[in-house]
């Protein structure tokens, strides 16, 4: 982390962010390590300030579809309503930036999961 700086290299730093976080999000699902998946949350914020939606629209719908993962394990060891609400926002944001590029399957594959968790609040 310290030659991929974000300042040096922002968008390998980028990549090294979301990869961290989907490391700390299988460690954090694994384990039931709620410090783990708040720790991706960060990393995960982290890529998307630079792959924003206007500079890399496909970058950040994967960053906000990560988010809403990590949200949605967390929300299974605490506060439940409150994470799944937050999961629940990142996926209609990345739904929406699967769209805007084109990737259909993903979209398509990310509304899937906006109705589990609409069902899981009760909210439609």
């Amino acid at each position: 982390l310290q030659v991929n700086t974000r300042q040096a290299m922002p968008s390998k730093w980028a990549a090294t962010q979301f990869s961290l976080g989907g490391a700390l999000t299988l460690l954090g699902g694994l384990t039931e390590d709620a410090g783990a998946l708040q720790d991706a949350i960060v990393a995960y914020n982290s890529s998307v300030e630079v792959y924003t939606r206007q500079t890399l629209p496909g970058k950040w719908a994967e960053s906000q579809s990560a988010l809403g993962g990590a949200y949605f394990n967390l929300s299974d060891l605490k506060a439940r309503k409150l994470n799944l609400e937050r999961s629940l926002e990142h996926f209609l944001l990345a739904e929406q930036g699967f769209r805007q590029v084109g990737d259909l399957a993903r979209a398509n594959r990310v509304k899937g999961l906006i109705s589990d968790i609409r069902k899981l609040l009760n909210v439609s």
